[in-house]
Order: structure tokens, then sequence, then C-alpha cells
């Protein structure tokens, strides 16, 4: 086991230095070997995720033994009697990767505001990155009975001591909805559901080894794409809303021009060494990104049918890809408790998200500036380019099998067993839930005009759902 002296030496210190100094030093070093600057060498990346993490552990070895229990100079004398300064000096500690003080300083605005609902939320993800688990627990068990309670200021999180708690604004006028029918012609579970981009047509895959193509004036279905025979896992529809492609269990990508109903093989057969469990177009229709049971990842040129680039060392089967909207990253499965945002060029990592248990369900926001992630236990919204949390949404006991966010990004949708559950984004505040009947809901999509919701279910029919009020 490493010694106190191994990590000074680590860190290039002597033992004796200062815990100013070696925190000078920690900071020089991970700015050095952050993981981030070696995107475009995997093998230089790796080494220096290794590096990262030996620096980031000697580090809080050293302040574990160093630093008083008592609160820093640095929180006691500048900041120490305002909860909303102690919270953003949280977050500048964090950006100098100093997650310890950044939990002093949390405890320290808490103890000040006992319902201070963003400090108890932001300390939970910490002490969850630092491997508390109890600790970050009873956080999170504290956010929620915080939620339940009178409302908290949006702008610092609670509400002036010496001012009566004021009620949330009016919610808007799309927070109950109400199921206006059911399509029916699928035999087994619906895989996914898409719109096309003008909102008139409906493209549904399922477990019944079919596509189904629907006019949404009438709901009758239009016709049956031909020419594949196994399960439809994944579906992605190009954005001119002409061409469909599909992951249908096996190694072959295939793709109808829905004008002329005709099948066609995306390049060569056995590109993929296994099935092929999920597929997505790029924003522009360019690029075609697929993964499966082979654990790798293959960026296609959708004109050519060439592959571009093939990402390895995933530890498991991938079945999910989502893309951003701004057709610059993409995040899959498949790497334990880690989640990547990928560039869709190149396919090198640009950041990563630290999750409690494997990615279950991803979905990028319309602006491309959060994503939604969903494990077995957790529902998290985060932002993109900080690779931070904005809202824990947890709470749900059933496992989440899709999410999808409205076109204006104001809602998110999750389904849960049976029910859509759905969230204000911005606050993070659940609004009440869709529930009609007891098939498992397993795909969700939005109209273009954000005033309908379908809902693929267990059972192969689709709910749709309209706003009332």
């Amino acid at each position: 086991m490493p010694t106190l002296h191994d990590h000074y030496q680590i860190l290039g210190l002597s033992p004796g230095a200062t815990l100013d100094q070696v925190k000078q030093a920690y900071l020089k070093l991970a700015r050095q070997w952050h993981p981030d600057r070696f995107v475009e060498d995997p093998q230089q990346q790796q080494v220096a995720e290794e590096k990262f993490k030996a620096i980031s552990h000697a580090y809080d070895q050293i302040r574990s033994v160093l630093a008083s229990p008592a609160y820093s100079p640095r929180v006691q004398n500048q900041i120490k009697d305002d909860p909303d300064a102690l919270y953003q000096e949280a977050t500048r500690c964090v950006e100098d990767n100093d997650l310890q003080l950044a939990i002093e300083a949390l405890t320290q605005a808490i103890r000040l505001r006992p319902d201070y609902l963003k400090a108890y939320q932001y300390r939970a993800f910490l002490n969850e990155q630092l491997g508390y688990i109890h600790r970050a627990a009873s956080d999170f068990k504290k956010v929620q009975e915080l939620k339940g309670s009178a409302p908290q200021s949006r702008a610092s999180g609670s509400t002036a001591a010496s001012q009566p708690a004021q009620p949330d604004p009016a919610p808007p006028s799309i927070t109950h909805w109400q199921q206006v029918r059911v399509l029916r012609g699928h035999s087994q579970a619906i895989t996914r559901v898409i719109y096309s981009p003008d909102g008139k047509m409906l493209v549904s895959g399922s477990q019944d080894k079919t596509i189904k193509l629907w006019p949404l004036d009438g709901g009758r279905i239009r016709y049956t794409l031909p020419g594949y025979e196994g399960p439809v896992h994944d579906l992605s529809l190009r954005r001119e809303g002409q061409t469909v492609i599909a992951a249908c269990g096996d190694k072959v990508l295939r793709w109808w021009d829905l004008s002329s109903r005709k099948m066609h093989r995306l390049g060569r057969m056995g590109a993929h060494s296994g099935p092929i469990l999920t597929v997505a177009f790029s924003p522009d229709g360019e690029k075609v990104i697929s993964a499966g049971v082979d654990r790798t990842v293959k960026l296609w040129q959708f004109s050519t049918g060439k592959v571009l680039t093939t990402v390895e060392g995933y530890s498991e089967p991938l079945s999910l890809i989502a893309v951003s909207p701004t057709g610059t990253t993409f995040i899959t499965n498949g790497e334990g408790k880690t989640a990547r945002i990928r560039s869709i060029q190149t396919g090198q990592s640009l950041r990563w998200l630290s999750l409690d248990s494997p990615l279950r369900v991803a979905t990028f926001s319309p602006d491309g500036q959060q994503i939604a992630t969903a494990t077995t236990t957790r529902l998290i919204l985060w932002q993109v380019n900080s690779a931070q949390p904005i809202h824990d949404l947890s709470g749900e006991t059933r496992p989440i099998s899709a999410l999808a966010f409205s076109p204006r990004g104001d809602l998110l949708a999750a389904s849960c067993g049976s029910q859509i559950k759905l969230w204000q984004v911005e606050t993070g505040e659940p609004l009440p839930c869709l529930s009609e009947g007891h098939e498992r809901i397993t795909s969700l999509a939005w109209h273009p005009n954000g005033e309908e919701l379908l809902g693929g279910r267990g059972d192969g029919s689709i709910q749709v759902w309209h706003p009332q009020g």
C-alpha cells in the first residue's frame, strides 16, 4: 500500500510541504495530465487517465492528513456568513478540482441555511464522486424532503429569512395530458417510434420483425417495409424524412428509401462481428453511427457505405446511441459506470460522466447543451460542456426505458413502467404523470410542434397523448 511519502513523491514534493504547496503542485500536475488534453491520441489519453487518477488520489491522501477538521481560513474569513457566497465558493473549488474543500463550503452553507436545497444537491453529487455513498444517500434523501416542502427561490435556492415563502409561479398550461387514441398494428413490443421532420408521418419498429409507417391524419398503417427477418432493435430517420435505417439483430445495417420502399444494405456484410443493436443518423444525414454485441462503435459515411472510424475498448455490448442535435457529439453505453461524450468526427472521447451504475438510456436536449441519463436507479440532467449535474430527478423505483425532451426543450419525458413522467427542465420540478392501462411504455416521441406525445408499449400499441388546458 502506498505510504504518505509515496504520495508526496507523486506530486513532486518532499514531506513537510505546506497544504498550499501541495495544492499548487496538484493543480499544476492535474492541468498537465488532464485526459481532455489528449483526445487526439487514444493511447496517450489512457496513460493520462491513469496518471490523473494517481495525482488526484495522492492529493486527497495528503490533504486528509494536513487539513484541519475546522473549515479553511479562506472559507472562514471571507465568506463564512453568506450561504450564497459559500455555494459560489464551492463551485470555484470544484473548478480547481478541490472537491473536499467544496464539500466544506457547502456544509457551512447548509448550517447557515438548513433548507438550502441546491447546496444539499451539489454536496450529494460531490460525496458520490468521492465514494462517500452513505453521505450521498443522506443528502439525496434530504433533497427529496425539501422538494416536498416549501418552495425556494430559483435564483439562490432559498427564500430570505425575513420573508415568508412564496408559492411557485403558475405552471405552464401544458401540464395535463389526455390519451386521445391508440394506434394498433404491431403484435409485439414497440422498440422505437419516430416522427418525420414535418410531423406528418410516424415510423415504428417492433420486436414483431416489422417496420410500419403511419399517416397521422387517420392512424391507419400506410404500409410495412419489406426485406428483413429479425426483430427491429432500433431505427433512425434521416433529416429529409425519406430514408430510414434499422438495426435488425444481425450483422447488417439496412436502409429504405420511403418513396420507393426499396431496401438497401449499408456497407459490407460483417463490418460488425456480432448483431447490431443500435443505430443513428447524424443530424446532417451524412454519417451513420452503429453499435452492438461486438462492443464496437462504427462511424459510417452514408453516401459511400464506408466505415470511417471504429471505436473499441468497451467492456460490454452496446444497446444505446444518442446523438447531439448540434451534430458534434454522441454518447453510448457499454463502459460500466462511465459514459463518454465522443466526437462524431473522430470517435475520440471529449469528456465523461460519472454514474452510479451502467447507463441504460440517454438523450440530448434540442439545443445540445444538456443531456439526460438514466441508470437503474438514477435519472440525472447534466450540462454537456462542463459534464456537471444540473438536476437529480431520481425517485422512481421502476427502470426507465425511454427518455425524450420536448421540441422546445422545456419538458423532459421518461417512461417508467406503464407511466410517462414529466419534469420541467429549468427547475427540475415534476409534473402530473401520464397513465392509461398497465402495459409497459418502451419508447417515446414528441411531435415537432410539441403538442403531441407518443408512447410505444409492450403489447405493440402506440398511445397518443394531447395536452389539455
